[in-house]
């Protein structure tokens, strides 16, 4: 089997895993990183979510909370930014 230790996955691309089920498939399957997108937070928090990730030992590499600003209106443009501050 190829080394997977140094891949990062999404968890976006393995949607509609909740966090921890992906978590676990990452690490069963030798994958060493992931990034987490702000929904598969949003059920549980951060704290939690930081347990997981820590209990699991896949490393988190990063936190996706921000894009999908193209909006043709305004007001919507402006939304998304004030909640990706």
């Amino acid at each position: 089997m190829a080394d997977l230790t140094r891949l990062c996955i999404h968890t976006i691309t393995t949607k509609p895993w909740r966090l921890e089920e992906a978590l676990q498939e990452y690490r069963s399957n030798g994958v060493g990183g992931v990034s987490i997108w702000q929904n598969a937070l949003e059920e549980m928090g951060p704290e939690r979510a930081s347990h997981l990730v820590t209990q699991s030992g896949v490393k988190a590499v990063s936190y996706v909370r921000g894009g999908f600003f193209p909006s043709v209106e305004p007001e919507k443009r402006a939304e998304v930014i004030e909640h990706n501050k």
